[in-house]
């Protein structure tokens, strides 16, 4: 937080006083441009922060932000979602016309349940289909047990 021009943070000390800038020629007082050359007592200190001097820079975890962002982001996709990836094998595995009479509809202990708008196609798919969902899911999520529900 700032107060003024001096730094104000969680009760602690206040910044060690600076030598006063030279006025500029407009009668302003002008403050000093911050860099890394000046010496440590000018520079603003915040007692929240890791350093002395402020914060500081670890190298390594800079470099390690991008790659846990990306496998942050890879662990929250739809990856681990047997739902979704049912649907998406089922879109690979049935012309469109049949894909739209099935549907990955819900997961749950185990058992994935599909849904059929046909009853007339159970017996097919409980032979065809079920088989070949259950190979391509099993190397994610494991066994699966794969129940055929009709709705109509």
């Amino acid at each position: 937080m700032k107060k003024g021009r001096e730094y104000v943070t969680r009760g602690l000390p206040p910044v060690p006083d600076r030598p006063a800038p030279e006025p500029a020629e407009s009668g302003e007082e002008v403050a000093p441009r911050l860099s890394s050359a000046l010496p440590p007592e000018w520079l603003p200190r915040d007692y929240g922060m890791a350093g002395a001097f402020g914060a500081y820079e670890v190298r390594r975890l800079a470099r390690a932000i991008p790659e846990s962002l990306r496998r942050l982001t890879e662990a929250l996709a739809d990856d681990d979602d047997p739902v979704a990836a049912a649907n998406d094998a089922l879109d690979r595995l049935l012309p469109s016309e049949a894909r739209r009479h099935v549907n990955a509809e819900t997961f749950s202990d185990g058992v994935l349940t599909l849904s059929l708008a046909r009853r007339a196609d159970r017996f097919n798919y409980s032979r065809s289909l079920v088989p070949k969902l259950q190979a391509i899911l099993r190397p994610t999520f494991g066994y699966l047990r794969i129940t055929l529900v009709a709705q109509g």
